[in-house]
């Protein structure tokens, strides 16, 4: 078994080597990993001396890489010009990101997720956009982008903090959103690409669309198993054929807008 003595004592070998001022103090195991505990927060240089020490402990040809522990931080970009006054078009997030990339701390903004645009109102040219990036366990990432500047249209943009919006909660049972499946009050679970009594993953076999029907004249096969369903799926939401969880969706596009979500159906229940 490898020896976390061993590790550490190669590991300080190589960064005395590099002259390197981080002091790795400890070596311990976490998560299925070897975790080594520095006095301060290493470089990227560093961390790529902390890889060197580290790969001759480990068998050849095992792949060793030294990473920072990372989190999610959230930023914003407040008052964006959502609709440009010479085209008309509206924003993409393309566009946005083609704009940060600009920025001298541009290499900073590593998203976890894609951006989410969200207009300040029916009304407005501008919109409020929202980044999730990757950052160290210490927000240093997002400490360096807070407060830089973003010029589009001429409209200054700032890169600000902002709070975790996980959005309304899309129920995995009935498909409807603004409930957890646990508060669910549907009998039993539903497919989100044809609405039928059965999972996503049974959809092939059970579905009429996919199933086939071998007593017909000439004989319908069943859809071969692993290929995506054919047919047009039916939102439960907005009625159009897409599946019910699909990004296509305008009550996805919404999913962050709780008012937008219950107007919307509100008019159904009408209806």
């Amino acid at each position: 078994m490898l020896s976390s003595d061993f590790l550490l004592s190669s590991i300080s070998a190589v960064l005395l080597a590099h002259q390197s001022t981080v002091v790795a103090e400890a070596v311990s195991i976490a998560y299925g990993r070897f975790t080594v505990s520095c006095d301060h927060v290493a470089t990227q240089e560093e961390l790529f001396a902390i890889q060197d020490g580290a790969t001759p402990v480990f068998p050849a040809g095992a792949k060793v890489m030294a990473i920072l522990p990372t989190s999610m931080s959230y930023l914003k970009l407040v008052d964006m010009l959502y609709l440009s006054a010479h085209t008309g078009q509206t924003i993409t997030p393309e566009k946005v990101m083609e704009y940060i990339q600009r920025l001298p701390a541009a290499s900073s903004v590593i998203l976890m997720a894609p951006l989410h645009i969200v207009r300040n109102s029916a009304a407005s040219d501008t919109a409020t956009i929202y980044l999730n990036i990757t950052d160290t366990v210490s927000g240093a990432r997002a400490k360096e982008v807070t407060n830089w500047p973003l010029q589009m249209g001429g409209l200054v943009s700032y890169i600000c903090a902002a709070k975790a919006n996980p959005g309304i909660v899309l129920c995995q049972c009935c498909w409807k959103w603004g409930h957890p499946s646990l508060a669910c009050c549907t009998l039993q679970a539903k497919c989100l690409l044809c609405m039928g009594p059965h999972g996503r993953e049974h959809h092939h076999t059970l579905s009429g669309c996919c199933k086939g029907n071998t007593k017909v004249t000439p004989p319908v096969p069943p859809m071969a198993e692993g290929m995506p369903c054919p047919h047009p799926s039916h939102c439960i939401n907005c009625r159009k054929d897409h599946p019910t969880d699909s990004h296509k969706c305008n009550f996805w596009r919404h999913h962050f807008d709780q008012d937008w979500i219950k107007a919307r159906y509100s008019e159904v229940s009408e209806w």
